[in-house]
């Protein structure tokens, strides 16, 4: 995987952002992803912190690969959309402004084809990628809650292009999905993955996250499916939750990325 570039999750380094920039140096990655929603604000982000935020990453000599916004409710989903909406663009408006290429957010429930909701998920679906069209930030959708061919026949829908999906293997192990199957169904509509890894555990805990390459996620093929079959050149987003060694790790998972390209 010639040209792979690699994203620190810095919200799982668990730092203050200008610290967390400087430890994202350290570990052999070339950008960062950012959380929209608690780690950098977009009300907090005006003319004047756009520069010094800028001037913090060329310091460090990092790119915004993009940005994550995690709602509470889903995206698609129709109660307070207005308000989830107009949160969704400030947070695509910030990242487009830090030079950033997508902003992830989770989908939420997708309405059956024939519900009378399929034409509010549609329209919102519209709005988010007529914002994203305007701003170069595609709208990348986590949708591992949801069955396969849901997902593509609400694609199917949409103008070609303007929305992805996101590749998260340890997140559709948690599902009960298999990440390789998802793979075949969606793989020409990934537009940004996070490279996790998940183990199959005993009691209520049945689907473990862990370090990256030491689970049956399978990473190693999905990498290089992604990148040979599906022509993804996209950013891989690497950093994993309630780690206790999360800078250590966000290393070992940079290194794992690049050996599997060789």
């Amino acid at each position: 995987m010639i040209g792979v570039r690699i994203a620190a999750a810095t919200r799982h380094l668990k730092q203050p952002f200008r610290k967390a920039l400087h430890t994202a140096a350290s570990l052999g990655v070339e950008g960062v992803q950012i959380d929209a929603r608690d780690e950098l604000r977009p009300a907090d982000i005006t003319g004047t912190a756009v520069r010094q935020v800028r001037k913090l990453l060329d310091d460090a000599n990092l790119r915004v690969a993009g940005g994550v916004f995690p709602t509470r409710r889903g995206l698609l989903e129709a109660q307070d959309a207005e308000r989830r909406l107009a949160a969704v663009r400030a947070s695509m408006e910030m990242i487009a402004q830090l030079g950033g290429s997508t902003l992830v957010t989770n989908a939420g429930e997708i309405p059956a084809g024939d519900s009378p909701l399929r034409s509010d998920t549609l329209q919102i679906l519209e709005i988010v990628a007529a914002a994203g069209q305007r701003l170069g930030v595609t709208p990348v959708l986590a949708v591992a809650e949801s069955p396969p061919r849901d997902v593509v026949e609400l694609l199917a829908e949409s103008a070609e292009g303007t929305v992805a999906v996101e590749l998260n293997p340890a997140d559709l192990m948690r599902h009960d999905q298999s990440p390789t199957e998802w793979l075949d169904a969606l793989g020409p509509h990934v537009g940004a993955m996070a490279a996790t890894d998940a183990a199959r555990g005993l009691g209520v805990d049945r689907v473990l996250e862990v370090e990256l390459g030491r689970g049956a996620a399978g990473v190693d093929e999905l990498l290089a499916r992604l990148w040979e079959q599906y022509r993804y050149r996209g950013w891989i987003v690497v950093g994993r939750s309630g780690s206790p060694r999360a800078a250590d790790e966000i290393a070992d998972a940079a290194s794992y990325v690049r050996a599997c390209g060789q």
